[in-house]
């Protein structure tokens, strides 16, 4: 074979070796929500969890989470700053309101071409997210409960601008984005690692919907620009999955209520604001969520609950025989879970200990004790 022959043979062979040992990890993937519909793409080596969380504290719906994969974070441990000497990974959130038509967010202008309405509405609005969103949680941090305290909380930028967000022919949405960043330090192995992460807010009102929407961008290192392991900055990369966030909405879309809470526990005890339903709760943001198998571990525990809890709920409701039923049932599970607001959970390690040890002894309770009881029975 002629040498000449050989150059473009050898060329598709490294190509074909390329592509077929090389997987494409950031090759865009496509999230669709089909009780919202909306849309958006995510590198393939990111992690997508639906969650429809309700959050009472902040008054919404937390629809998705969105994780990319841990990278060498800048930091200071003691006081030695440099690149790579920790490794954390970025987050972006999706929620929505839980109340209708909350005002902070309305931005209407009263007068066509009048912007004046629009800023002030907006620059208002970016008070009460800085306020609210960001110094709240960073005044919340403790070494007990998170692990890690926030200083030094700064309000980088408020701006108001138009966003592409999709909505059949519609393109324009009047939009207040903020940027904050702190210092946060925590305790490693004894040593105090300090590093700076950034958070993003962009939050409108959407006047079809009726409700405020808000996406969170939280961002271990914005600096970092090794994207996650491929050549594109890692600001490039977050940017072009909230920049695709489309709407998709039917001709006849109607406002969905946001789902989430304890459906059984609340029609077995009457309210939401019964000692029962209130315990649930708190275990599950104070103690369930606090970690990453927790979080993960609700994630798809929630998939789960909601495909058959409103059912069940409702049929509590028309039915007392059957809601006194649950209420004898459920007083197990609530003995159980209460051992875990006596635990001290520090670690995943601990958290997934105590959650498998929790989650066999409902086994026991619920179908290992009645099944040796129904065979001493039949002897």
């Amino acid at each position: 074979m002629k040498s000449q022959n050989l150059i473009p043979l050898s060329i598709l062979i490294i190509f074909a070796i390329g592509f077929f040992a090389v997987p494409d990890v950031f090759a865009d993937r496509t999230y669709t929500n089909e009780k919202y519909y909306f849309s958006l793409q995510y590198p393939d080596n990111w992690k997508v969890s639906e969650l429809h969380l309700v959050d009472k504290a902040s008054n919404s719906e937390i629809i998705v989470d969105l994780t990319s994969p841990q990278y060498e974070a800048a930091g200071c441990i003691n006081g030695q700053c440099a690149q790579g000497v920790w490794y954390g990974h970025d987050r972006i959130l999706i929620s929505r309101d839980l109340l209708p038509k909350n005002p902070a967010f309305i931005t209407e202008n009263q007068n066509p071409g009048d912007l004046a309405p629009l800023r002030t509405g907006l620059t208002a609005s970016a008070d009460i997210l800085f306020e609210d969103s960001f110094l709240s949680v960073c005044k919340a941090m403790t070494f007990q409960s998170h692990g890690k305290i926030c200083k030094n909380p700064k309000l980088l930028d408020a701006t108001w601008h138009s966003i592409g967000i999709k909505e059949k022919e519609h393109w324009k949405i009047n939009t207040v984005k903020i940027v904050t960043t702190s210092t946060v330090e925590s305790k490693i192995d004894g040593a105090i690692l300090q590093y700076s992460p950034v958070m993003i807010i962009m939050a409108w009102y959407d006047h079809q919907d009726n409700h405020n929407w808000q996406i969170t961008v939280m961002l271990n290192d914005f600096r970092n620009s090794n994207g996650y392991g491929s050549n594109e900055r890692t600001s490039d990369i977050v940017h072009g999955i909230t920049d695709s966030f489309t709407f998709d909405r039917p001709s006849d879309y109607s406002t969905p209520e946001a789902t989430g809470g304890c459906l059984i526990a609340t029609a077995a005890f009457g309210s939401e604001l019964a000692p029962q339903v209130q315990l649930l709760r708190e275990i599950r943001d104070n103690t369930v969520l606090q970690t990453e198998s927790g979080y993960a571990f609700m994630a798809g525990f929630n998939q789960f609950y909601y495909s058959f809890s409103p059912a069940v709920a409702d049929y509590e409701r028309e039915n007392p025989a059957f809601k006194e039923a649950v209420k004898i049932t459920l007083t197990p599970l609530l003995t159980s879970l209460t051992l875990l607001q006596y635990a001290d959970i520090d670690s995943e390690s601990e958290m997934l200990g105590y959650g498998i040890g929790v989650i066999l002894l409902n086994i026991g309770m619920y179908f290992v004790a009645p099944a040796v009881l129904i065979m001493k029975i039949r002897k």
